[in-house]
């Protein structure tokens, strides 16, 4: 990491501190001295500390949100109008729990007080901010390579922007990637315009080696739609590198899986598998949710499987639902992988038909084994493998021998669907569906999310409490496909 991107972010982690403690003060001052004593049960020197934290807390994510806090980046004017929305939203949310705590309705003159308060020392502290940026951060001097357009509209953002950013040196891919890494060797910044994705994806690698900090602006077709106006271009550097900027194409690929997302509910998904399994037909589920979606656009096998005429996509996941709606194509009915596997195993039980499974861990397996024994005494287990210990292929032709009605694969996105769908043309018969870990819950070995949780659609929320390790793939999936939304609503 250079020096100056360093500095950049220690700045910006001041910057946020700077703004989320005095509007914190501000509130916790106000609260004492008017709304304490309105309360049920007033509050004390413990009391005072949890309200503190939970006003900053609210306060500093409204801010990262709407991006208040990029003081580094923008225009003295952007975190300003970010900001405004912010404050309100917070003070809003705090004078119902006031409210609340008081059973009545308080008097709202002090949090508009408190709001425009917080509006008057957010000015004066952008105004402090802009002036010790320029001091201690100074000018980043960038390098610029493009591909065939030379990018006046980039170069002319950076020229109106204080000085925070200059294009020291622009260059053209065309002149050959060695070229271009003697160039990048003299720069702690670059900026990669428009490139296409190979040639993008290989500076992007030289450059993470040199740790040189890169930038990706949006491509072409973006300022076709957006006219350029509104558009960051140096926002979310990491967040970019790791999840990589979509091309127009990828957009309308993701479009056509949008489309071809299955409408209907648990009950006639189960109905169609039923009329299939009667009439000797083959049927290929793919339970998806974002991060599915967003794997196919890098994974071409995977991409030809979502698309494939024999595949059916369905929405396991409320991501997808609220992604859906947001998108244009109006309501959809969520239908959980481990839920309507508990459906099929009751449809073998009730017609003894004959299931495979396969996946999971040994002792997840054997579990499944005795729960089917158990409470599905009348399907028939031909055959029942972990996904350790296996050789694939081995076990994909003791399942073509078996013939199953019902076959389930417990190996996780995207491996499993891989794998079926190399096999499939092999199968007479049987619907197959992929389930990623509804074996650890069906089995008991792992509890699913309380009914509470699943009422409100926050089972992704305790899977991340759960799982910390979830958050990230969550950040890079889910709320990358999020943003894309809106550039896929333009072009339907």
């Amino acid at each position: 990491m250079s020096d100056y991107e360093l500095k950049k972010r220690i700045y910006s982690l001041f910057s946020v501190a700077a703004l989320v403690l005095p509007a914190t003060a501000l509130f916790v001052l106000l609260w004492r001295q008017v709304y304490n004593y309105m309360t049920t049960f007033p509050y004390y020197f413990k009391g005072f500390v949890m309200l503190s934290f939970m006003y900053a807390l609210l306060m500093a994510f409204f801010l990262k949100v709407a991006d208040g806090v990029q003081t580094v980046y923008f225009h003295r004017v952007e975190p300003v109008l970010s900001m405004v929305p912010s404050v309100l939203a917070v003070n809003l949310i705090f004078y119902m729990v006031t409210c609340l705590l008081s059973t009545y309705l308080v008097p709202v003159k002090g949090f508009l007080v408190l709001t425009l308060a917080d509006m008057v020392m957010l000015l004066i502290l952008i105004r402090l901010f802009g002036f010790l940026r320029d001091k201690i951060l100074g000018e980043q001097k960038l390098l610029l390579i493009y591909d065939h357009h030379l990018p006046r509209e980039v170069e002319r953002i950076c020229a109106g922007w204080d000085g925070a950013y200059k294009i020291d040196r622009v260059i053209c891919a065309d002149e050959g990637f060695d070229k271009c890494k003697k160039a990048i060797n003299k720069y702690g910044a670059v900026v990669l315009c428009d490139l296409p994705v190979e040639l993008r994806d290989r500076v992007a690698e030289y450059c993470q080696e040199k740790k040189v900090a890169t930038y990706y602006t949006p491509g072409l077709s973006d300022m076709v739609f957006q006219s350029g106006h509104g558009l960051h271009y140096f926002e979310s550097r990491i967040l970019k590198q790791k999840t990589k900027e979509l091309t127009m194409a990828q957009r309308f690929t993701l479009l056509g899986y949008l489309k071809k997302v299955y409408r209907g509910s648990s009950q006639t998904l189960y109905e169609r598998v039923r009329e299939r399994i009667e009439k000797g037909e083959k049927d290929f589920i793919v339970t998806a949710n974002p991060q599915t979606l967003m794997s196919a656009l890098y994974d071409e096998e995977l991409d030809k499987v979502i698309r494939g005429e024999d595949t059916l996509v369905v929405p396991d996941g409320y991501g997808l639902i609220v992604a859906l709606k947001l998108a244009g194509f109006g309501d959809y009915q969520k239908i959980a992988g481990v839920e309507f596997a508990k459906l099929l195993l009751k449809m073998a039980d009730i017609k003894s038909l004959r299931v495979f499974l396969y996946g999971a861990s040994d002792e997840v397996i054997h579990r499944m084994q005795e729960l089917v024994k158990k409470e599905y005494p009348h399907a028939m287990l031909v055959g029942a493998y972990n996904g350790y210990d296996n050789d694939h292929d081995e076990i994909m032709e003791k399942a073509v021998s078996a013939k199953p009605d019902i076959f389930m694969a417990a190996l996780g996105v995207p491996a499993q669907e891989k794998l079926i769908a190399s096999y499939f043309d092999r199968f007479d018969r049987g619907v197959f569906l992929g389930v990623g870990g509804s074996f650890d819950v069906l089995s008991g070995y792992k509890k699913r999310a309380p009914g509470i949780f699943l009422d409100l659609n926050l089972e992704w929320l305790y899977r991340i409490c759960t799982e910390p390790s979830r958050i990230r793939k969550f950040m890079q999936s889910n709320l990358y496909f999020m943003s894309e939304l809106k550039r896929i609503k333009s072009i339907q």
